[in-house]
C-alpha cells in the first residue's frame, strides 16, 4: 500500500512526538532519514511446525537512513495508521460486539427445537 500525504503527516507527527532528540542511525551515526513510500508486512512463522503464514502478519513503516540505507521498522498499528478488523465469533454476544460487526444470521447457531428428554 502506498502511503498518502495524510499518512506521511501522521507518521511525522508520531515520530516527532517520540523522538525528542531526533533519530541517529545506529550504523553510521547520520541524522538524515526518510520514510519509505509503502507499508511493508511481516509474515508469521509457526516455530512448532515451521509453517509460514503469508496472509498473517504486522504492517510496518520503514524509516531509511539516507547515508547507509539502514532501515528501522515501526508498527503501523501503534502509529495509528491501521486498525486490525474486529473479529466477532458466533460465541460472542451481539451486545458485546461493536455496532455493525454482528455475524450474519448464517453464522449464528440455529435455535434448538428439540424438546428435553421425556417431554412431550
Amino acid at each position: 500500500m502506498q502511503l498518502t500525504e495524510d499518512d506521511l503527516t501522521t507518521i511525522r507527527q508520531w515520530l516527532q512526538s517520540r523522538l525528542k532528540g531526533g533519530l541517529r542511525c545506529f550504523v553510521c551515526g547520520s541524522t538524515e532519514s526518510s520514510v519509505l513510500p509503502s507499508v511493508a508486512m511481516t509474515s508469521m512463522f509457526d516455530i512448532r511446525t515451521g509453517r509460514i503464514h503469508y496472509m498473517d502478519g504486522y504492517p510496518l513503516i520503514g524509516l531509511q537512513c539516507t547515508t547507509c540505507a539502514n532501515v528501522i521498522w515501526f508498527s503501523a498499528i501503534t502509529m495509528g495508521l491501521w486498525q486490525p478488523p474486529v473479529v466477532v465469533s458466533a460465541d460472542t454476544p451481539s451486545s458485546a460486539a461493536p455496532a455493525g460487526t454482528e455475524p450474519p444470521a448464517s453464522a449464528q447457531a440455529p435455535a434448538s427445537t428439540d424438546a428435553p428428554a421425556g417431554a412431550e
